[in-house]
């Protein structure tokens, strides 16, 4: 797999004779200071989440001038690529997956750490049933100021303060979580993807358009999850990833 920053491949521990997914700097970035850092502050952030719904880190290194950690390698897919199949997976199951990230989510914030980046492709489910949280090359500690002046992140799944470069806590990924659920209902995202000034007027101005009047299969008590999670104002959402999971586990449990 390749992202902007890393490649993960297959490879094996040999010394344990497992497999495991291996992540390393791009080549072309080995020689930028930020991307090393941003590789080793991941490894790092992962080591200290132990966590049934986050991956586990095995080990971290350096061999022939290149930066590597191993990760459990899951066998699954993700949550993107989950949603985009057909038939996708019950409505029931994707609440429980998200419920069991919202907790994740909590146990992490618990710990210090925003992961920045939650959505559909950083979330992989094992075997159908588990769902691990990936991807923490973005993670922060909680009330930090942003050390770059421009953003990062994902557009469409970023909180309004997290884009205007604002310190950020547990709401900003609460609202990202939302707006995950909001893409496994309706196949859309709230406020569009891009460009990014549009994005921006959107989180600022307009009201999402309801899941229910896209999925009419989407329960009234679900709805007002889906539009708490990813409120404008961060005072009136969700204070934290529990209190959004005990609220789609509530929906669950009413049918």
């Amino acid at each position: 797999g390749r992202g902007g920053m890393g490649i993960v491949y297959l490879a094996e521990q040999e010394s344990l004779q497992r497999l495991v997914a291996l992540k390393v700097i791009r080549p072309a970035l080995q020689v930028e200071q930020e991307a090393v850092e941003r590789l080793r502050r991941e490894a790092r952030t992962i080591a200290r989440l132990r966590h049934p719904n986050i991956v586990t880190v095995y080990s971290f290194g350096q061999t022939h001038d290149i930066l590597y950690f191993a990760m459990e390698l899951i066998e699954g897919d993700s949550l993107r690529d989950l949603v985009k199949a057909r038939p996708t997976p019950p409505k029931s199951q994707l609440l429980a997956w998200l419920a069991q990230i919202g907790r994740a989510l909590h146990y992490a914030h618990g710990q210090g750490v925003l992961h920045r980046d939650v959505k559909t492709s950083n979330i992989m489910v094992e075997g159908g049933a588990r769902p691990i949280l990936l991807d923490f090359g973005l993670a922060r500690e909680q009330g930090a100021t942003p050390i770059t002046r421009s953003f990062v992140g994902t557009q469409g799944y970023a909180a309004s303060e997290q884009m205007r470069l604002l310190p950020l806590d547990a709401r900003s990924d609460v609202f990202s979580l939302g707006v995950t659920l909001y893409r496994c209902l309706t196949g859309k995202l709230p406020f569009g993807s891009k460009p990014l000034k549009k994005v921006m007027v959107r989180l600022e101005k307009d009201a999402p358009i309801p899941p229910r009047q896209i999925n009419p299969t989407v329960s009234p008590r679900l709805d007002a999850v889906v539009l708490r999670a990813i409120r404008r104002d961060r005072e009136q959402r969700f204070a934290s990833g529990l209190e959004f999971a005990l609220a789609i586990e509530a929906c669950l449990a009413e049918g």
